[in-house]
């Protein structure tokens, strides 16, 4: 395992090598996406490689791509509703500040976007309910990731 100071020479570093389920390895990623998975002291993110894998390598540039790519991958390129959810983003956190998304209580529209973005993955409970699968809130992935 590399330290802090080493750099792997390859993201199959992080134990992807073979493409497993999504069929692709990390050493077949072009340039621009290796690029795109390093931060600014050239090591490879692992999060930026694991999303490389699941969205594949198409037409991806940034860092901006492969997060995109991957939402739509788990949305299964569902332009609605990957619309829908960044306007969700749009009215939540970037316009309130709050990291927690109402749940239990949401009007049915919302509700029911909700809903996809936990199949999706994308969302997670936050605070349970009395009801099972019916959490009081919830929040992004990333976010509850961030927060553990």
């Amino acid at each position: 395992m590399a330290t802090a100071l080493e750099v792997p020479e390859s993201p199959s570093f992080y134990g992807l090598a073979d493409g497993g389920a999504y069929g692709i390895s990390p050493d077949q990623f072009s340039d621009a996406v290796r690029a795109s998975c390093r931060s600014t002291d050239q090591t490879y993110l692992p999060i930026l490689v694991r999303l490389a894998i699941l969205a594949g390598t198409n037409r991806i540039t940034s860092a901006g791509d492969i997060y995109q790519a991957a939402v739509r991958t788990l949305l299964r390129s569902d332009d609605t509703a990957f619309d829908t959810a960044v306007g969700l983003c749009m009215t939540t956190f970037w316009k309130t500040g709050e990291r927690t998304i109402t749940f239990a209580m949401a009007p049915a529209p919302q509700k029911a976007l909700l809903k996809d973005l936990i199949v999706a993955g994308l969302v997670v409970p936050a605070t349970q309910s009395l009801t099972p699968g019916n959490p009081g809130s919830v929040r992004f992935f990333h976010d509850w990731y961030k927060a553990i």
